[in-house]
């Protein structure tokens, strides 16, 4: 006996079905370009945190052999140089993978952003050129030197040695900056374009909505900062520290944290 067999053709999708399988693809596709990327910021913060690890271990290292801390007596190397050695002769530990390269050379110093590197050209070795890192300059040995630090800057406020740090887990050494060094004091402010910073002030420098990196990043004056910086700090440790957080550290000697970033105390 024969069956008859079911000839009717099979329905195509409708648009409507179609259009909705494409929205769950989309869906699913930008979860997963969130993870990923959440997952890279997560890799290139653990990168850089382990960088400034490694330059403060190089910085004690310098320190424990010539009885101080890097003298500020040569603008053209600055601690670039003097750490050099201490580092293994890696001048990849001075940049973070955020912004670990620039789109093309400068003839002069000039300052990074959030996702670039500084250019300091005043020195002609390549090695020394490059670095996304600042010193904080209140560890610069200036003892009795009568170098221009020391006279534009409050002397008394300088650390004149690693005993003399009341706080080291408070103290910072290296952190992200659009500069090699940083002096903040309490009456500093911070950049209002978070992207580029600014070099001329000393907060400005380290500015930066670099952890997680946003490439476009203003505030006004008094607004919340978004975004973080890694720091480290004078016993060894480095972490993430929220901008809004800039002024809660202690930055040198006699110097009174506030929770307020855009606080100035005469």
């Amino acid at each position: 006996m024969l069956v008859a067999m079911n000839t009717k053709p099979r329905q195509a999708f409708t648009l409507t079905e179609l259009l909705v399988a494409i929205a769950i693809i989309a869906i699913l596709a930008s979860l997963l370009l969130s993870a990923l990327s959440s997952a890279k910021q997560k890799a290139s913060s653990a990168q850089c945190l382990s960088n400034l690890k490694q330059e403060t271990a190089a910085y004690y290292s310098y320190a424990q052999d010539f009885k101080g801390g890097i003298a500020y007596g040569n603008v053209n190397t600055l601690w670039m140089k003097p750490l050099m050695p201490y580092q293994g002769q890696s001048a990849g530990v001075r940049l973070c993978p955020v912004a670990n390269s620039r789109a093309g050379m400068a003839t002069n110093q000039q300052q990074g952003t959030a996702s670039a590197p500084w250019f300091w050209k005043i020195n002609p070795d390549p090695t020394l050129n490059l670095g996304s890192y600042a010193i904080n300059g209140w560890l610069y040995n200036i003892g009795g030197s009568n170098n221009f630090v020391a006279t534009i800057t409050e002397s008394t406020n300088y650390f004149p040695n690693s005993l003399a740090i009341p706080l080291p887990g408070q103290t910072p050494v290296f952190m992200d900056a659009n500069w090699p060094d940083v002096w903040p004091e309490i009456t500093s402010v911070p950049a209002t374009d978070l992207f580029t910073g600014d070099s001329d002030y000393p907060l400005g420098r380290i500015s930066l909505a670099r952890h997680p990196l946003k490439t476009r990043c203003t505030v006004n004056e008094g607004e919340p900062l978004p975004s973080a910086i890694n720091m480290s700090y004078a016993d060894g440790h480095a972490a993430l520290l929220p901008l809004q957080q800039m002024k809660t550290v202690i930055w040198h000697l006699g110097y009174q944290p506030v929770n307020d970033p855009w606080q100035m105390i005469p």
